[in-house]
């Protein structure tokens, strides 16, 4: 089996290796193996490093690399390939011992490309699509915002930082994604519809493109929530539940649509109250739409999506629509925690409906 993507000069035929760093979780079963982006070239002595990585984020103690069945603290490479007729490839696996399971490590090797064949048709190409990792690694100390395309390397969030994101936010991790903090999309998605005035109807909320009114839209978009009436003390409508990204045996079929919770809609105000007095309350915001393929998935801090409360409004007008919750979906290889995952709609006020649950998923390919 030959390297593809192969770092190589063939007018000085050499290799043109770089060293690169990657931080990976161990898998808390066995096989405990941590499956490299790239293939490690052989040198000796050997150059790789491997450092466990603590809570903070911190670098400690190195793991010793050994040529035989790893003890705790030791690591394996397996350099059983033979490509290109030699022993100086590896298959880009690190076996570890059961008594490391589970931790965050930092892995330091000269790359050299990827094994052809590695890519599978038996997966939609986009659970695989981990990107190229050109926004780096992602460890945040302080709170922070992200949206659109993300191609990191590693994600580490540290207990007590925030991250918010704007709307949707994709996120392709070739290594490790960690969270100890909280990840926060609530009421980041379709915004509220305002509410009615006078003989104005209260408007609709937001929804993802090509929503439809009041109804299910197509294609895992969120429909807008149904317009208040003017005529009585009408009440906004909730945002409507996302559909449309899955087929009947429950896989994600869908992947280049941006999705997130639809807005309430506005209620509507009493007709007899033309003087702006009773203007209908406002709609709530959609929870965030956030998708990510990553190698290796750790949650101990939360993962929060929710809809945002519609608001009161004024006399005998109508409360505003709760949003929609917002949309989560994890693809990654190995899933050792799960940790806290909400996606709840917003509340109603003043009778107005309550927003549609939003929904979310992980999808473990190694277990498959």
């Amino acid at each position: 089996m030959q390297p593809s993507d192969f770092r190589h000069d063939p007018f000085s035929d050499v290799s043109t290796a770089v060293v690169t760093t990657e931080r990976h979780l161990i898998p808390s079963t066995s096989p405990y193996v941590v499956m490299l982006c790239e293939i490690p070239q052989k040198t000796s002595p050997s150059t790789m490093t491997v450092t466990e990585i603590d809570g903070t984020g911190t670098a400690g103690t190195s793991f010793a690399e050994v040529a035989a069945i790893p003890e705790s603290g030791q690591f394996w490479a397996d350099y059983n390939t033979g490509a290109t007729g030699s022993e100086n490839w590896n298959t880009g696996k690190l076996l570890f011992n059961a008594a490391d399971a589970g931790k965050l490590v930092e892995v330091s090797y000269t790359a050299t490309g990827t094994l052809a064949g590695v890519k599978s048709n038996r997966y939609p190409a986009w659970w695989l699509d981990r990107g190229d990792g050109s926004d780096g690694d992602f460890w945040p100390a302080t709170d922070t915002t992200i949206s659109g395309l993300k191609q990191y390397r590693s994600v580490f969030i540290p207990a007590g930082v925030t991250v918010s994101v704007d709307k949707y936010v994709r996120i392709c991790c070739q290594g490790a994604f960690v969270n100890l903090g909280n990840i926060n999309a609530s009421g980041r998605g379709g915004a509220g519809g305002a509410g009615g005035i006078g003989n104005i109807v209260g408007a609709e909320g937001a929804n993802a493109t090509n929503g439809f009114v009041g109804a299910v839209a197509p294609y895992g978009r969120g429909g807008a929530g149904g317009a208040g009436m003017s005529t009585t003390s009408a009440y906004g409508a909730g945002g409507m539940t996302n559909y449309g990204l899955y087929d009947t045996s429950n896989t994600i079929v869908e992947s280049e649509i941006i999705v997130y919770g639809a807005g309430g809609s506005g209620g509507g105000a009493y007709a007899e109250y033309i003087d702006g007095s009773s203007a209908g309350g406002s709609g709530g915001n959609g929870g965030g739409g956030i998708r990510l393929t990553c190698a290796s998935f750790k949650n101990t801090g939360s993962i929060i999506s929710n809809g945002s409360n519609g608001n009161a409004g004024g006399r005998k007008a109508g409360g505003g629509g709760g949003g929609n919750g917002g949309v989560v979906i994890i693809v990654t290889f190995i899933n050792l925690a799960t940790g806290t995952i909400t996606v709840n709609g917003g509340a109603g006020n003043t009778r107005g409906a309550a927003g549609g649950a939003g929904y979310y998923v992980i999808k473990e390919l190694g277990v498959m």
